[in-house]
């Protein structure tokens, strides 16, 4: 919210290319990706603290004007403390984060992404029933790759089911992993499935 209303405090102040940058960006994350993770805010990551300072400066100073000076005397102290628990908090749940990352249910495979062990579940089991002649479809193939032990293809973002087959046939793709959580590629291959099964 700080972010935004910086943004928008900005935007009536002047209009310099960061304004249509940061924009830009945010019309991509919006409308692009098929869902909206932490990650795709990188770009801006910048932006969103310098925003967020000017939302901060803005309404400290409206706050000054309308607020007693004990009251406004405390506002940097609770900001202080607030940054504090705020990077503590984020600090702690990265470390946790590496370690379940290096965890793994199935024994010594080398699986480090927690969060999609049903398609890594599936990647063992291709690795042992599968013909290694043939190549497979994911979106995580750089994990993928070490456990079935072939080069994998990226599922391309192909809105046409006859233009995705005729790309997945043309890397030799006999075998697709979907991981169900990710609405947007299971959007993309089940028409080709269901069309061309």
């Amino acid at each position: 919210m700080l972010f935004l209303t910086g943004l928008v405090i900005s935007l009536f102040q002047k209009f310099t290319i960061l304004e249509i940058y940061t924009i830009i960006m945010i019309l991509i994350i919006g409308f692009y990706t098929y869902t909206v993770q932490t990650r795709w805010l990188f770009p801006i990551l910048p932006l969103i603290f310098y925003y967020s300072i000017i939302s901060y400066n803005y309404l400290s100073s409206k706050a000054v004007n309308k607020l007693s000076k004990e009251v406004t005397s405390l506002i940097p102290l609770v900001s202080k403390v607030f940054i504090v628990i705020y990077l503590g908090y984020s600090t702690l749940l990265m470390i946790w984060s590496i370690y379940d990352e290096h965890r793994s249910p199935y024994g010594n495979y080398p699986i480090k992404y927690s969060g999609i062990y049903d398609v890594q579940e599936l990647a063992m089991w291709l690795s042992d029933n599968s013909d290694k002649y043939y190549s497979y479809a994911d979106q995580h193939t750089e994990i993928l790759d070490i456990i079935i032990g072939t080069k994998g293809v990226t599922i391309p973002f192909e809105q046409d089911p006859l233009s995705l087959l005729n790309r997945l046939e043309r890397r030799n793709v006999k075998y697709i992993l979907i991981d169900k959580s990710k609405a947007g590629l299971e959007n993309l291959v089940e028409p080709m499935i269901n069309k061309y099964p």
